[in-house]
């Protein structure tokens, strides 16, 4: 999902990749025993703002590609990605809520002012 580690090589294109895998481990994870109801109704919220950003991004393709943080924040979404499956398997799922929201908040600084959610 992720290239090598030479920043270069990562595009919009990765980013939508790993924004997609994030987005299907948080609908896995609605579903999941691991997540109490409160926590689960967090992560359907979260569901429906990566759907947005999905779209977003994909809108945004070009002007993303310049981005500075492209490279970290792509690495950043396929670790969430990773922390939320193990979650599921291991327990305690109120650990990863939070940073799941940070991290959205993070992928939509990366878009242009008029495609940000948070304005």
């Amino acid at each position: 999902m992720t290239p090598a580690r030479d920043d270069s090589a990562f595009g919009p294109r990765h980013l939508l990749a790993a924004l997609d895998g994030l987005s299907a481990a948080v609908i896995e994870a609605t579903g999941s025993w691991a997540f109490l109801t409160a926590e689960r109704i967090q992560l359907i919220d979260a569901a429906h703002k990566l759907a947005w950003l999905l779209v977003r991004v994909n809108r945004s393709e070009a002007v993303i590609a310049r981005a500075p943080d492209l490279a970290g924040t792509t690495r950043a979404i396929a670790s969430a990605t990773y922390k939320l499956r193990a979650v599921q398997e291991l327990g305690d799922g109120a650990d990863a809520i939070q940073p799941l929201f940070d991290l959205i908040v993070r992928i939509d600084q990366l878009l242009p002012r008029t495609a940000q959610l948070y304005q």
